[in-house]
């Protein structure tokens, strides 16, 4: 029986294989960094139509409130 080993050619392509595929992951980083971005704009709309909803409570009819209520959790 005898063994063979990888020879120096698919070594070097194994090792240059791994080494794209492992730095390909910060092709993904703008892409990460746009989805929080967008996040925080959603919280801050999320936010700003709570506090319109906390301070019109009184003044807003039934039907407004559950639209606004209905935004929120859209």
């Amino acid at each position: 029986m005898t063994t063979t080993k990888p020879s120096r050619v698919a070594e070097r392509r194994g090792k240059v294989l791994s080494t794209v595929l492992f730095g390909s992951r910060w092709l993904q980083v703008p892409l990460y960094l746009g989805l929080i971005v967008a996040q925080c704009v959603y919280v801050v709309h999320f936010m700003v139509e709570l506090v319109h909803l906390v301070t019109g409570t009184m003044t807003l009819n039934e039907e407004s409130i559950m639209l606004i209520v209905l935004g929120l959790i859209d």
